[in-house]
């Protein structure tokens, strides 16, 4: 049996998009209501765009999608995928695995990589439950460390503040690739980065969002900032103590 995770982005005006989402959340969700078991079906509806995930078949999210939008949306992508409930494919090649929950710990030769994200009770209801649900690791080594945020949103940023669980870091690695969704100002005080990185594509999806990059730019200076997109590949050397930032390639 088939399985897809497929996304849709929004191509109208943002402020638009709330009126749109009011009628996919009733149309969609009385959609999933209808389906049995053999056809489960998870709708999220994020900031600018629209995931879905359904076992079996071509889904018949899609067209009810497509009708709903009147063509201000475009299908990103149509992948297999595997639900939560279902064991990941490493399980049929032998291969040990755990799935990352908050506070969690790897130790080698000096390097600590602690889970703080997502927790052991998943986060629901939220702008994007999979992007606030994403794993976020901090990763330390003496006196320099990492703060990898992933797809995290605001309200996962506000999630861990609240649980006293976000440590200060040298380097942030800004999440959802700088999208205005994420960084809050609150979260950027409470990291207090020294140096931030973002991975980014304008070309594809128009990040970073000016308006993260003002804020970043506010807090550390624009020297300590870090795109991809102009920077090309960009590693950071460390020995614990001192840090060395490498550009290109």
């Amino acid at each position: 049996m088939s399985n897809y995770a497929v996304d849709a982005y929004y191509l109208g005006k943002l402020e638009n998009f709330d009126n749109l989402k009011n009628k996919l959340k009733k149309e969609l969700f009385d959609l999933v209501r209808e389906e049995d078991d053999s056809r489960e079906c998870y709708i999220d509806l994020g900031y600018d765009s629209i995931t879905w995930l359904e076992r079996g078949g071509y889904p018949r999210a899609k067209k009810k999608i497509l009708e709903i939008a009147d063509g201000k949306i475009r299908i990103m992508s149509r992948e297999p995928y595997h639900l939560p409930d279902e064991k990941p494919s490493s399980v049929s090649k032998d291969i040990d695995y755990t799935i990352a929950c908050a506070g969690q710990q790897i130790e080698f030769d000096g390097v600590v990589i602690e889970v703080l994200n997502p927790q052991g009770t998943l986060l629901h209801g939220t702008e994007s439950d999979i992007d606030n649900n994403s794993v976020v690791l901090h990763v330390n080594m003496d006196d320099i460390s990492f703060l990898l945020t992933a797809d995290l949103m605001w309200q996962g940023e506000l999630e861990l503040i609240s649980r006293r669980l976000i440590p200060e870091c040298t380097v942030l690695k800004v999440g959802h690739h700088g999208s205005v969704t994420s960084t809050t100002t609150e979260f950027l005080a409470t990291v207090n980065p020294q140096m931030a990185v973002i991975s980014a594509d304008p070309q594809k999806y128009g990040h970073p969002s000016d308006e993260v990059v003002a804020r970043l730019e506010a807090e550390l200076g624009a020297e300590n900032i870090y795109i991809t997109d102009e920077d090309g590949t960009i590693e950071f050397i460390t020995d614990g103590k001192r840090l060395w930032v490498k550009l290109g390639g």
